[in-house]
């Protein structure tokens, strides 16, 4: 009779995920690191009689540590006598598979060890290896970077950079680089401590990110830049795994700076000073200041009087500027001034202020322009040139008759002239009878001086003043009269401001001296004859007539008078007509010549 015992033979091999149990046996399987594989286990009784008690132990690729060895779960086992259940009848097959797990770059070869015995307790024992080659995989890490703001104006301001980094591999990594690098230039660290250009950071080396993790900071840097300028900001980042394998990704954000429009003060100074009517050349300074961030050229100056249409103020001058150091072109710095100095003829009646607005234009490096305006006011002071002149009706005046003075006030301008004042002091001998003032003038006496006035004098008017005056016994061989004329505005020509008359006095000597009563006559003042009281009408028809005797007398007498010595060389009288002895008058008269008078 045949004996029988039980066979045992065991076949393992790995597979890939997600691929399923068996794999190929004797085949080396290789993965990618990190990937995972699974262990697949075939137990076979090759006997004719049950395996009991059948086990199978996996030395975890370490035969050299038992210690993390694991016993295979396998299916298809039963209970035939061996009192656990994991007894195999001849002829079947127990499978069973490990957990999935990964490896790290290298080779490994992995042994399984099957055991069972027989009923008779023969053990029984079978082996069989996988090998499993795990290739080097680097760590991969995604880095995204944006600036805030997204924009700046020029010449550029700060912005800060938000920066992550994502671990996509599978194993966790480490950073250790953090830089940055603007428009291509030379990287710099943007890792704490902050340094120049780094304003701030809370950026940092060493931090370690798990994989799927994700590592956040961010730092400031100053952008700058011209208009329209698009700056490019480049961060990268560097981390390791634990292999020392390294990956580095960047990302980058964009900066538009944005244009700032020039500015510029512009002032504008005359010195202070005023012109006299009606006008003069005035010097101007101009100064533009450049208080922009960049510097600006000069496009245009101009100016404009009193609102007028303006007009250029540039080298080289023309009308109506007759000098000019001011010129386009010019470049002035940031913050510094640009000094030019025009002149102009200032003109106007006095009593103006004329207001001259200058304007300066200028562009940037990116052609945006840019406009500052001053203004000036100038006094126009009032000038005028008074005149007067003074004539007389007579080239004699003859004692107790009257004599009419004609004034002529002019005002040549070029001003108007106010608050103006005539005054005819009369000398002793002649006393005011009727004073006819100009139209639209006020006169009053306060004997002997006479005063007209008018509040404005109109520039090339004229007028005219009569004053009748009484001529008095006690006035001297001649007599003087002054009137003065003058105005609240200066005169560039004061000595045409008085005129002065002076005409010779002589009395009439009456062939009888008529007994006659005082006369006192009131002054007429504007061409009205104030009452008086005196002789009686019959009187004073005879005066008249004796005037008239004597008027002719007169005449005869200046054709035939001759010198008569007084003795103190001094003063002259006219001698009486030839006759036989001395006629009536030949007496002492003070030097005052005598004229006979005819009955």
């Amino acid at each position: 009779m045949t004996s029988t015992k039980p066979g045992l033979k065991i076949v393992k091999t790995a597979v890939k995920a997600p691929a399923g149990c068996p794999g190929v046996d004797g085949v080396t399987l290789t993965v990618n690191e990190g990937e995972q594989v699974r262990y697949c286990y075939v137990v076979t009784n090759t006997g004719d009689a049950p395996l009991l008690n059948v086990k199978v132990v996996d030395d975890n690729g370490t035969p050299l540590n038992p210690a993390d060895d694991f016993e295979v779960t396998l299916g298809g086992l039963s209970e035939l006598g061996g009192g656990q259940g994991k007894d195999l009848a001849a002829g079947a097959t127990a499978t069973g598979a490990s957990a999935l797990k990964s490896f790290e770059p290298g080779t490994v070869l992995n042994v399984a060890t099957a055991t069972g015995q027989s009923s008779t307790g023969e053990q029984l024992s079978a082996t069989d290896t996988a090998i499993v080659t795990a290739e080097d995989i680097p760590p991969t890490i995604v880095v995204t970077k944006s600036a805030d703001p997204a924009s700046v104006a020029e010449p550029g301001g700060s912005v800060s950079f938000p920066v992550t980094v994502k671990n996509t591999s599978f194993e966790p990594v480490t950073i250790t680089s953090l830089t940055d690098a603007v428009d291509g230039g030379a990287a710099f660290s943007i890792a704490t401590p902050a340094t120049a250009p780094v304003t701030a950071t809370t950026c940092a080396v060493g931090a370690v990110i798990a994989p799927g993790a994700t590592y956040s900071c961010s730092f400031s840097l100053d952008v700058s830049g011209n208009a329209g300028d698009v700056v490019k900001d480049v961060v990268s980042a560097t981390a390791v795994d634990n292999d020392g394998t390294s990956v580095t990704a960047s990302d980058d954000a964009q900066v538009t700076v944005t244009d700032v429009p020039p500015t510029i003060e512009v002032t504008k100074d005359d010195g202070g000073v005023s012109v006299e009517a009606p006008g003069a050349p005035v010097e101007y300074t101009v100064g533009i200041k450049n208080t922009s961030f960049e510097k600006v050229t000069v496009t245009e100056i101009t100016e404009s009087v009193d609102g007028g249409t303006p007009f250029s103020v540039t080298a080289p001058a023309t009308d109506p500027v007759t000098a000019t150091t001011c010129a386009i072109g010019t470049v002035i710095e940031p913050g510094a001034t640009y000094t030019c100095t025009f002149t102009v003829l200032v003109s106007g009646k006095g009593g103006e202020v004329v207001t001259d607005e200058v304007k300066a234009s200028v562009v940037d490096d990116d052609e945006t322009p840019a406009t500052g305006t001053d203004d000036e006011s100038t006094p126009v002071t009032p000038v005028v040139d008074l005149a007067i002149t003074k004539s007389i009706d007579q080239s004699t005046l003859i004692v107790g008759q009257q004599g009419t003075y004609t004034l002529t006030i002019t005002n040549k301008g070029p001003s108007d002239a106010t608050d103006v004042v005539m005054t005819d002091t009369l000398p002793t001998g002649l006393t005011p009878v009727s004073v006819d003032g100009p139209s639209g003038w006020t006169c009053t006496v306060e004997s002997p001086k006479i005063t007209c006035t008018t509040a404005t004098f109109a520039a090339g008017a004229t007028a005219t003043a009569t004053i009748v005056v009484q001529v008095g016994a006690d006035a001297g061989a001649s007599v003087t009269n002054v009137a003065e004329v003058g105005s609240k505005e200066p005169d560039k020509n004061p000595s045409d401001n008085r005129a002065e008359v002076t005409t010779p006095v002589v009395e009439v000597q009456p062939a009888e001296q008529a007994q006659t009563t005082t006369t006192t006559a009131a002054v007429a003042v504007q061409g009205a004859t104030l009452p008086y009281t005196g002789s009686d009408s019959l009187r004073l028809v005879g005066v008249g007539l004796v005037l008239i005797g004597g008027g002719l007398l007169l005449l005869v007498a200046v054709r035939r008078r001759r010198p008569a010595s007084r003795g103190d060389g001094e003063q002259r009288r006219l001698a009486p007509p030839a006759g036989p002895g001395p006629g009536p008058g030949a007496g002492g008269g003070g030097g005052r010549r005598r004229v006979p008078q005819q009955r």
